[in-house]
């Protein structure tokens, strides 16, 4: 073998050396930043427990205002021409005078994995004081009761963020914008890239706050939305 040669070898094993320890860095990096999506809510959450899954996301579990909750960041890129978004489902456990549960979801293109609305084979009219488009569906065919008790959340649906709001027996989920994709990080590597997103602090207390006019009920159950 040619010197030549062997040095043009050699730069090869570097450079891929290079870009091995450049990916496992960057890859270390994004998972302390992914760690810390909930840094500035852990403050309001007592007995927090942060669930910890491979390389994604992590979950927060606690307790807001007396009331058990759970956090869960998901990544949507279903959406072709559109830049992949972090959504922020929050689910806050609290007994509704509800048989069945109601879903509420904005801006429906039926890519929504993290809904359940599309199964739900009852549709309602949608409230005038709800922004559309939406869909309004429940699981059970009577939903009235849950519907009247869904009119008071109107202001909240109509907040630029809120995705969906979902209300059952045992308690109220929302799903919110989080955060879209860096658009040039995307556009050159087609990875979505998230770097900074954290929860915000009024996304949580704001889920629980909403709920209190609906009350407490004698016997929580699970949710089911």
């Amino acid at each position: 073998m040619s010197l030549s040669l062997v040095g043009v070898v050699a730069l090869v094993v570097l450079g891929a050396a290079v870009a091995a320890a450049v990916h496992v860095t960057g890859r270390r990096a994004a998972i302390r930043d992914r760690d810390r999506v909930f840094d500035d809510v852990l403050a309001v959450v007592e007995d927090p427990v942060v669930l910890r899954r491979g390389d994604g996301y992590p979950e927060l579990h606690g307790r807001v205002g007396g009331h058990p909750v759970r956090l869960r960041v998901l990544v949507d890129a279903l959406v072709l021409r559109k830049l992949p978004v972090l959504w922020l489902e929050v689910v806050v456990r609290r007994s509704v005078p509800v048989a069945g549960s109601v879903s509420v979801l904005l801006r429906p293109h039926g890519a929504e994995y993290f809904s359940p609305n599309a199964r739900f084979p009852h549709e309602l009219p949608t409230p005038a004081s709800f922004p559309r488009p939406a869909r309004v569906a429940a699981s059970e065919p009577d939903a009235t009761p849950a519907l009247g008790l869904l009119e008071p959340l109107a202001g909240y649906l109509a907040e630029p963020g809120t995705k969906e709001v979902g209300l059952g027996p045992g308690g109220l989920r929302t799903v919110r914008l989080l955060a879209s994709a860096d658009q040039g990080a995307y556009r050159v590597s087609r990875r979505a890239s998230f770097t900074g997103a954290r929860v915000p602090l009024s996304d949580v207390v704001g889920a629980v706050d909403v709920l209190a006019p609906v009350g407490d009920h004698e016997h929580p159950r699970e949710i089911t939305t």
